[in-house]
């Protein structure tokens, strides 16, 4: 699961006292109304020169940290958020904002290490750490551990879709569909124009043998958002599934049209060609290839339609490069066809 719902739990602390220009306090309010104005980088230097005048001056590397990891600046927010902790210990918010940036590096262990301090002190925002923890948990395939950790942030907000949605994909991934329907319906519930979860209720119902109740809730997805590339893409294949090319192809070309560097929907779209647009087919894989020039499976797949169009040149060449490229397969291939 990609962590796209991660996000900064943003303080700009504004705190009024009496003194003369160009103080600590003034740079630092300086900074927030910088910040507000979307000036980043004038943020960064408004928050420096606070701290240079006061260096134990919490709040400014609290903002400043948030400003760097909206610059994607997770490292130099890091350290920002540890002089906050060394200053003030018990700082709203620094470890869940510094778990999300170690989570963005990819420091799981040292992500779920912050956000269960930030737990322990008992966080205002109790509820989305949680969340926010189990999702990491999914990532490194805790699943009985995300689940626990979801359960705990619907305890404290039972009205949080989201984590409806996210708990039933754990428990898919456990092999509890009828516990993960009963999640999805759950955050349906909640909040009916939710896609998200009309999407992954839709991807179980095939393995509950409802596959026209996927369809339904596809259509639903993509008539919440009718930009949701990855409905297309779950409701094209269902229909490729299903023998309905035709459909299928109309559904992948819009997730194209959405997004023109998604490489699936072109591997997707040429599979559906194949048996009645041979050259649609060639068109698609080679999309393919220019997205990601090392995906060999695509070379070989090119390669066999290239051979049924009677190419056999070009046709043993892609086998030939899916060889080089890892897909052991094609080397068969060419014993058959190209000798």
């Amino acid at each position: 699961m990609k962590l796209s719902h991660l996000i900064l739990l943003v303080f700009l602390l504004l705190f009024a006292t009496a003194g003369h220009s160009q103080t600590a306090q003034d740079y630092f309010e300086q900074g927030n109304a910088m910040y507000s104005a979307k000036d980043l980088n004038g943020a960064i230097t408004e928050y420096s020169n606070a701290l240079v005048i006061n260096p134990v001056y919490a709040n400014a590397f609290f903002n400043r940290g948030i400003v760097k990891s909206e610059l994607k600046d997770f490292r130099g927010a890091i350290i920002d958020y540890n002089s906050t902790i060394e200053i003030e210990p018990t700082f709203v918010g620094a470890y869940s904002n510094r778990a999300v940036a170690k989570n963005n590096l990819r420091d799981y262990k040292g992500a779920i290490a912050d956000f269960t301090k930030s737990i322990e002190q008992n966080t205002p925002f109790l509820s989305k750490v949680y969340f926010l923890r189990g999702n990491i948990k999914v990532v490194l395939e805790d699943f009985n551990g995300a689940i626990a950790d979801y359960t705990s942030s619907i305890k404290i907000d039972s009205n949080f879709a989201e984590v409806y949605s996210v708990r039933g994909v754990a428990k898919s991934k456990l092999q509890d569909l009828a516990g993960a329907m009963v999640d999805f319906n759950s955050s349906i519930g909640v909040d009916p124009r939710y896609a998200v979860a009309y999407l992954q209720r839709g991807i179980i119902k095939p393995d509950l043998q409802d596959y026209m109740g996927a369809l339904a809730d596809y259509n639903m997805a993509i008539e919440i958002n009718p930009y949701y590339e990855d409905a297309y893409a779950k409701r094209g294949l269902a229909k490729l599934i299903h023998e309905d090319r035709t459909g299928a192809i109309a559904d992948l070309t819009k997730m194209i049209e959405i997004n023109p560097k998604n490489a699936t929907g072109y591997g997707l779209r040429a599979y559906a060609k194949r048996s009645t647009d041979k050259k649609g087919a060639i068109e698609d894989y080679t999309k393919v290839i220019e997205i990601i020039p090392t995906f060999a499976e695509y070379y070989y797949f090119r390669g066999q339609v290239r051979l049924e169009l009677g190419q056999k040149n070009s046709g043993c060449m892609d086998f030939s490069k899916a060889g080089e490229l890892g897909y052991l397969q094609a080397y068969d291939a060419i014993k058959e066809y190209c000798q």
